[in-house]
């Protein structure tokens, strides 16, 4: 007879295989995943980017027509968030207001956020964790 802590440990072990291989996808990321489609531009987080400023997207500026989707894919070890942001110093950028943020979401390791930009403009984003220096920048044209 199986004692109640080996069973207990049984079920626990079977949830955690549930967990990982049902991962939950990133707040406000498209449900299409990460397979290639045509419209789509990729940018990185690279392995290593919370110390890389404006290296830390790859690439780090990318120039789309409206209409594009863009796809983050966190190549990194770390959990990053990704926030629309202001300012002018590179590695110390602010996050925008609330109400003017188009990019805000958390992304974790080798997952992907995917994002369509509609409106021409200039789109600064970059990671607010703690002593994450990284941005990167959206340029949106007609």
């Amino acid at each position: 007879m199986r004692s109640v802590t080996s069973i207990s440990g049984s079920i626990f072990l079977a949830f955690i295989v549930f967990l990982t291989s049902n991962p939950v996808p990133a707040k406000g990321a498209d449900p299409a995943g990460p397979e290639e489609a045509p419209g789509v531009v990729r940018i990185s987080i690279v392995e290593g980017a919370r110390d890389k400023c404006e290296k830390a997207f790859d690439p780090p500026v990318v120039t789309v027509p409206a209409g594009t989707t863009v796809e983050w894919i966190n190549n990194d070890q770390a959990t990053h968030t990704m926030v629309t942001a202001a300012g002018t110093d590179p590695c110390n950028m602010q996050p925008a207001l609330p109400k003017d943020r188009v990019i805000d979401t958390e992304l974790f390791p080798t997952r992907t956020f995917r994002k369509v930009f509609d409106k021409p403009g200039t789109y600064l984003y970059a990671c607010h964790l703690p002593m994450h220096h990284m941005q990167g920048k959206i340029i949106v044209v007609p």
